[in-house]
């Protein structure tokens, strides 16, 4: 697009490359693990209808209910046998009212403002079957009854939670996912209420599960013994990111208050001190674990009441978030867990020290280990005391205990996020498969990620990197150092990032890549989807300083490398006679940009060059941004990733917002305008602050999209015959758009021969080099050659002027071939003459013989068959 021919020639050009060597995502109040009693651990299969409804009575009496146990259990044992119609009967003898009094049960335990649950399996026989030796369990299990268990639980005898083991299905060799799957599905459509779901595998069974039900086991059944308890915690250490939105990990009942009663079928010795039982239910209560009584509540033992009625640790197991702890510090055998509560990133928080060891732990936790700046506000929850203003959390615990405190103080970004806090889509600890969390000594938290890789589902996601204002962040990727790093791909919100930096420590590979995190909580993904993953220890991130550097020809290869060929044209809709006129709000066209799109997605084009308008964003910055986001829609819809141009040296030199003018008959680009305009340049004090917002706003807004291709801060800097006037604000759009670190790179096109001091700047600037060439395939290839120097993918974001001899059929071939990107200038002929040449007006405005730009007429309809059928035939 000139105002006078000028041809970027093979020898000056030479000469200048001698010269250079996506709020938080925040939901309250989701629903808290379930609290209650189950009969399992006090009575196994030996229960009864007398028994159910007096530890109901007596959840009443104690205060239990008040405290927010709210459920009574019914678990295996009250299977008689199925009728000819193959529906569950209570067992005549500990159920003997039969179905009637099934209803009648629950509905006293209603009456006392308790819910009731129930059990089955999901195979044929239930677990009592197996290991108590009840024969009811044969046949008792929901395999083959679904639909009539469903029925009858959950309609007619009125329950509303049911706890599914898995000792039948196991026997039948089910698939997990696929069985607890449909007997959801089952009791969702023949329940006439909500009924909630406990999946009892007795390992995680993989991240299906939160859309089945509302808690799963992770571990096997446990025992009133320490060294239970500290398998059951060692098993859900590293699983924080698959709790969440109402769905928890449950590390099984609560072994507490056995010290009066001990259940009969446990080994003598068995039971725990009143510190391990303290323990014990802190832990619970920070994990989000369902709390659920296991013992007989007629002789539960005051100081045990008095640990599982503590309701402030039970504020932290009930809290809204519905988040369960993270390991934040691990020191020999000690761990230290903690959460947020009550508001998410807010500066109340929820820590647990907690020591399995036969020996006391010290344990010292300073602020910024906590993400706090400076002192905060200690409560003590396990004694009910406020410590005070603390710099530190420093205790020593004796074996076999913990301690969990409230802190409050001023939050600051979390710069730390372990790989064993991510989540992995294709984890399960079922089977081998998938990624797992392993210790590893030397790691900073002492465990990492492993087996990663492979497919997509493989892969570790950090949900919740959080930035409070967003911007750019220098974000490091620590793993083990090994010959699988190759093919490792780094994605923030969707967005791919290259590494700009990579230091070697002590058997670990730390990948430095830039990016920009959005306002709130974003997605961070690590990934190799054909080939293993090294081992993954921990991102850390840090706000960028400054601008970002100039990407390294190894990024920009890999980026070009991820692109397909980037083939299109200069756009501007039919209607438009210049910039203002297609991004005005008055003036812009949604139906007709989408219906030419149209014919660009049916050449094959997947990318445009799109110039925007100062005029318009200094009128109307919000709308400009919101027709933006439109017309990316629009190309989206077609396959098409536009660069967008900020300013313009080239025809009018006068603009106005509003009512553009008619185009002149027969005249190149008559209305076409310069941006900024001439009369603003003279002030440069004033005009700099004003194109400084417009570019770091639009920049900003858009800095991670990823249906724009590319950032072309100037077009053809020095015409009008301004030459190297336009240095400074050339120099001023790179440093500007830096600042703002965008995710997509930023070129300037090198244009004319004659403008060496701008051609070097240019070349040693752009990420991606770019150039413009209105002239025959000869020095179309020698032009790419010599730009090939630069060992950057090249750009030609303008060409085809057909009465100089640069036509599709001699440069379209010659671009392709050399892997260029191209994109010729024009697409409809319409309002800006762009037909008509650039040195040949016809104010008669007959159509030319020969077009100079564009390729279709207003109907559709080509300039040139011929020519659309070599262009398709290119863009396959």
């Amino acid at each position: 697009m000139k105002d006078k021919l000028k041809i970027l020639s093979f020898t000056l050009l030479a000469a200048a490359v001698s010269a250079f060597t996506g709020c938080t995502g925040q939901k309250d109040g989701v629903e808290p693990p379930m609290m209650g009693w189950s009969s399992w651990n006090a009575y196994m299969v030996d229960i009864s209808d007398s028994i159910i409804s007096h530890q109901a009575e007596l959840m009443v009496e104690k205060g239990l209910l008040d405290a927010g146990y709210s459920f009574v259990n019914i678990d295996d044992g009250f299977f008689g046998q199925r009728d000819s119609l193959g529906r569950m009967v209570p067992h005549s003898r500990r159920f003997p009212k039969g179905s009637a009094g099934m209803r009648d049960l629950t509905d006293r335990i209603h009456s006392l403002g308790l819910k009731a649950g129930i059990y089955s399996d999901a195979g044929e026989n239930t677990c009592g079957s197996s290991y108590n030796k009840d024969l009811n369990g044969f046949g008792a299990g929901l395999y083959g009854h679904d639909a009539e268990d469903a029925e009858r639980y959950f309609n007619e005898w009125d329950f509303d939670f049911i706890k599914i083991d898995y000792c039948g299905g196991r026997d039948l060799g089910l698939d997990v996912a696929g069985r607890y799957t449909r007997i959801r599905e089952v009791i969702d459509s023949v329940a006439t209420k909500p009924v909630r779901m406990n999946i009892c595998r007795w390992n995680y069974p993989g991240t299906w599960v939160d859309k089945v039900g509302e808690s799963w086991r992770i571990s096997g059944d446990i025992r009133p013994v320490w060294s239970s308890i500290k398998y059951i915690v060692g098993k859900n250490l590293y699983l924080s990111a698959y709790a969440s939105d109402g769905h928890y990990n449950d590390m099984d009942m609560l072994a507490v208050g056995y010290n009066i009663k001990p259940a009969p079928f446990w080994e003598d010795g068995l039971g725990l001190s009143y510190t391990e039982e303290e323990a014990h239910f802190s832990i619970w209560c920070i994990m989000s674990s369902p709390l659920l009584l296991g013992c007989d509540l007629e002789y539960l033992p005051q100081e045990t009441m008095n640990i599982i009625a503590n309701r402030e640790l039970i504020a932290i197991n009930q809290d809204p978030l519905g988040l369960q702890a993270h390991v934040a510090q691990h020191e020999g055998e000690s761990y230290v867990f903690v959460k947020d509560i009550l508001k998410k990133w807010s500066g109340t928080r929820a820590v647990a020290l907690y020591n399995p060891a036969d020996s006391a732990a010290h344990f010292h936790v300073d602020a910024g280990e906590l993400e706090f700046e400076g002192g905060f506000q200690v409560r003590d929850l396990n004694r009910h005391e406020d410590l005070g203003m603390c710099s530190a959390l420093d205790f020593v615990l004796p074996p076999h205990s913990a301690r969990v405190f409230k802190v409050e103080g001023r939050r600051v970004e979390p710069r730390l996020y372990e790989a064993e806090w991510g989540y992995c889509p294709a984890f399960t600890a079922i089977s081998g498969d998938g990624g797992k969390y392993v210790p590893v000594q030397n790691a900073s938290g002492r465990a990492a990620v492993v087996h990663l890789g492979g497919s997509a589902e493989n892969r570790l996601e950090w949900r919740d990197v959080f930035s409070r204002k967003g911007g750019r962040y220098i974000l490091k990727l620590r793993v083990a150092n090994s010959a699988d790093l190759e093919g490792l791909r780094f994605e923030v919100n969707g967005c791919e990032l290259m590494p700009v930096n990579r230091i070697i420590r002590k058997g670990w590979v730390e990948l430095e890549f830039e990016g920009r995190l959005r306002r709130g909580e974003n997605l961070v993904c690590v990934r190799n989807d054909e080939a293993e993953l090294p081992a993954i220890d921990r991102l850390c991130l840090e706000p960028a300083e400054g601008g970002s550097a100039r990407w390294n020809e190894r990024q920009a290869k890999e980026w070009y490398d991820g692109c397909e060929w980037p083939v299109g044209c200069d756009f501007i809709p039919s209607d438009a006679i210049n910039q203002i006129e297609m991004w005005s709000a008055s003036s812009y066209n949604h139906e007709l940009i989408d219906k030419e799109l149209g014919w660009a997605e049916g050449l094959g084009f997947n990318t445009l060059r799109v110039y925007l308008s100062s005029v318009v964003y200094a009128n109307d910055p919000q709308g400009l941004k919101e027709r933006m986001d439109d017309f990316l829609g629009i190309c989206d819809s077609h396959g098409i990733r536009p660069l967008f141009v900020f300013f313009d040296d080239c025809w009018n030199a006068k603009s106005a917002y509003g009512v553009q003018p008619e185009p002149k008959p027969g005249i190149h680009n008559s209305g076409w305008v310069r941006d900024p305009s001439d009369a603003l340049r003279a002030d440069t004090l004033s005009l700099y602050p004003a194109l400084e917002s417009y570019m770091k706003d639009i920049l900003g807004t858009f800095a991670e999209d990823g249906r724009i291709l590319m950032w072309d801060l100037y077009n053809e800097p020095g015409n009008s015959k301004y030459k190297s006037r336009s240095l400074p604000l050339l120099k001023k759009a790179f440093e500007w758009a830096r600042e703002v670190r965008p995710s997509q790179p930023l070129t300037s096109g090198v244009w004319s021969d004659g403008l060496k001091e701008l051609n070097e700047f240019q070349l040693a600037n752009s990420d991606i080099v770019s150039y413009h060439c209105y002239s025959d395939e000869e020095i179309q290839q020698n032009t790419i050659d010599t730009l090939r120097r630069y060992g950057r993918p090249l750009f030609c974001t303008e060409y085809m002027a057909r009465t100089k001899n640069c036509t599709f059929q001699n440069s379209l071939p010659v671009l392709k071939a050399n892997n260029v990107a191209a994109i010729n200038w024009g697409l409809v002929a319409g309002k800006t003459n762009t037909i008509f040449a650039w040195d040949e007006p016809l104010p008669d405005q007959e159509e030319p013989p020969v077009w100079f730009h564009d390729i279709f007429r207003r109907d559709g309809s080509p300039y040139s068959q011929e020519e659309v059928e070599l262009i398709r035939s290119l863009t396959k």
